[in-house]
Formats: C-alpha cells, structure tokens, sequence
C-alpha cells in the first residue's frame, strides 16, 4: 500500500464509515458520527497479529483499506478461514461480550483501522434491536462455518456447496453436566464441536465406562444417521459446550447430493466402529469416539481421498 497523507485516510475513514460500512443499512447519521468521534485511525504492517484465537480483549476493528487473514490453530495445523477488506467489522463479539478470540486475525496487507473498544459498540446496539440482532446473526453464520470447516470432510469444500449444509445448521449450547446425545435414544443429528470439553461414555454390566473425550473441531453422531442404529453412547458436557447441530434429514440429504463426501463420512465411520470393536472398549461402538480416533481418522481420510482419485 502506498504511504497516503493524513488527508487522504480521514477522507477514506469518513467514505468507509458514510458508506462501505458492513451493517450500513441499521446505521443512521448520528450513529456515524458516534463511531467517526471514538475510532482511532491505526496503520499495521504486514505480519502484525490483532486478534489472537482464545485471548480476551475488548477491541475491534473496521478496515479502512488494506486486508486481513482470519485463521485457526487446530493440533499444531494453521487453517486460513477468510479474508476480509475494506467496510468489514471483526472482533465484535469478543469485544462486546468479553468472550475468547474464536480465531486469529493478521494483516495480510498494509491496512489502516478504526479501532474501538467494545463499549462504544454495545453504546450503539442497545439502542438498536435490528443492529444488535444482525451482529449476532453474522456471528452465527461465521462460527457455524468455521465448525463445518474444521471437519475434514468438509474442510475444502467450495463455499456454494458447504453453504448448503450451513443454511440448516443450527448452533446449540449446552450447561455443565447436559447430555448431548444420549445412549439408546434413535440418531437426530451430526454434532460438531465449537467451544467446549466433552465425554463419551458408555453403560455395560452396571458400569459407566468412560470412553474418550472430544474437543473443539470434533464431530460425532454419524454412525447412527448412516445406519439408523441407536446411540451406543452417551455424549454428555464436562464444561458448558457450543455444537453445530445439523438435523438428521439435511445432513442425509447433503451426502445424498454429494456422493463423494459420503463415501468418504462412510469410510470413516466403518473403520471407526470396526476400531472400536478392535479395541474392545464397546461392542458395537458408535463413530462417536472422537479424540481416541484421530490419528486414525487422518489415515483414513487420506485413504477415502486416494479411492476417490483412482
């Protein structure tokens, strides 16, 4: 980016918040000259980190001109989830509601910013329901997708296809000690995990034998929506748990659709369950074992995308 005078970024402040702004159409004109009198213009170089995935502050950004990375950490892999440009607003939830950073955000390109801190958000949106519910409604559409992203299978999937199976997902949340998924009731739906610890355990001869636990970015319930046979365990919160939920008949529908994802969600599964049976730790074990499978999760991934390219 070219050196710019201080002219020229407060005419381009101005443009951008007049104008380009993401949410524009629930801003009036005091509600502009309210963020214009408590942003402060910020130039960043290229590298800088804002936003860092599970750090707490109370600031966020709009871009003025320049770029950004939105990524993840997940088991030592960096995820790219989005970059955004000018008139995007992030960190907005974080700020407002003094929550963890749900990703990292880095300049990609020399950017300038309007930073402000979370209180002159939540100024604006208690005055105003429809802003205050397009804020929440972007960060469900956000977060939905950076669950479904962070499932192998879905990971590369063009955005045309994965909106989809976003459009009818739905985020749940879940207290301290709540069943997820309960062992013996009939398969309603997949679940990824967005934030959040939980526990796979399992009944058997009077004992509860605790099987794994599962972790952000994990997913379960397959097993039962691909064959129809009961939970053969129970997913319960060990802290409060955020999940991406996607119902039983859009989630058959989608892999109906796209047979390749299926034949891959299939391969899994299937190994999953004959693992488990390996391993003796639940007859007949669900694909809802998680952690205890990931690495052989990666093997067999990279084996359903050799079938496929053979």
């Amino acid at each position: 980016m070219k050196p710019v005078s201080h002219v020229n970024v407060q005419d381009s402040v101005v443009s951008v918040i007049d104008n380009g702004l993401t949410f524009d159409q629930y801003l009036n004109v005091d509600d502009k000259e309210y963020l214009l009198d408590h942003g402060r213009v910020r130039h960043v170089n290229e590298g800088e980190i804002l936003c860092q995935q599970h750090q707490v502050d109370n600031k966020l950004y709009i871009i003025i001109m320049g770029e950004v990375e939105v990524s993840e950490e997940r088991e030592r892999e960096h995820f790219v989830l989005a970059h955004l440009g000018t008139g995007e607003l992030f960190g907005e939830i974080s700020a407002m509601f003094n929550t963890p950073r749900v990703s990292t955000v880095r300049i990609s390109k020399p950017t300038v910013l309007l930073e402000f801190n979370g209180e002159t958000m939540q100024h604006l949106v208690l005055k105003n329901a429809a802003l205050y519910d397009a804020i929440i409604s972007r960060y469900r559409s956000r977060i939905t997708e950076t669950a479904l992203r962070s499932v192998s299978v879905f990971r590369h999937l063009p955005s045309d296809i994965l909106n989809s199976l976003q459009e009818c997902a739905s985020i749940v949340s879940v207290p301290v000690g709540g069943s997820i998924v309960q062992e013996g009731e009939q398969g309603d739906a997949l679940y990824i995990i967005i934030h959040g610890t939980a526990k796979v355990s399992h009944a058997e001869y009077n004992r509860k034998l605790n099987l794994a636990i599962l972790q952000s970015g994990e997913y379960f319930g397959e097993w039962s929506l691909l064959t129809g046979a009961p939970r053969a365990a129970t997913v319960s919160a060990l802290t409060q748990v955020d999940v991406v939920r996607v119902e039983c008949n859009s989630f058959l529908k989608f892999i109906q659709e796209n047979p390749d994802i299926r034949e891959r969600i299939d391969l899994v599964a299937h190994n999953r369950h004959e693992q488990a049976d390996y391993l003796g730790h639940v007859r007949g074990a669900p694909a809802d074992l998680g952690r205890m499978f990931k690495n052989f999760d990666n093997v067999n991934i990279d084996k359903a995308n050799k079938t496929l390219h053979h």
